[in-house]
């Protein structure tokens, strides 16, 4: 699909700001709500945005890839920034990691680490740094989401 001018700078605003909204479109492009319902329906069937009431949304682009092939990407990087955030964490040092790939590889970084303590929402995370008797592990209370070991929900954000 050929996107004229005024498809293309919504599809830009829709991006940057992350949803755009009919009214306020009519009136930047000084065209009627129908133009711009019009606009929004044909970059949505393009693929382009996610129509949603009273406007569209920018779509993501992300796809829910499994852990473990998310566990995979990238390995080699996620070693580097593992490496190069465990050099900064002294020994008696608390800090808090979080979900994520990323941080199950920091969490790896950290075996060696003396008088440390780690709250996680992350029972992979957990795991792995019950292999250091140096580390003290406190776990967010949250439901446990079985797909990549994470704790979720209100318990986990109090």
């Amino acid at each position: 699909m050929a996107l004229n001018i005024r498809q293309n700078e919504i599809v830009e605003i829709a991006r940057s700001e992350g949803r755009v909204v009919v009214e306020e479109l009519a009136q930047r492009f000084d065209v009627t709500l129908q133009t711009i319902r019009r606009d929004l329906t044909e970059l949505a069937e393009a693929g382009l945005l996610d129509r949603v009431h009273g406007g569209a949304v920018a779509r993501t682009g992300v796809v829910n890839i499994g852990y473990e092939q998310r566990r995979r990407m990238n390995e080699g990087a996620k070693t580097a920034i593992a490496k190069a955030c465990a050099a900064e964490i002294p020994d008696n040092s608390s800090l808090i990691l979080n979900l994520g790939t990323t941080t199950e590889a920091v969490a790896r970084e950290l075996l060696h680490h003396q008088n440390i303590t780690v709250v996680t929402n992350n029972m992979n995370v957990a795991n792995i740094l019950l292999a250091n008797p140096g580390c003290d592990i406190m776990v967010a209370g949250g439901a446990l989401r079985r797909s990549d070991g994470g704790l979720v929900g209100d318990l986990t954000t109090q």
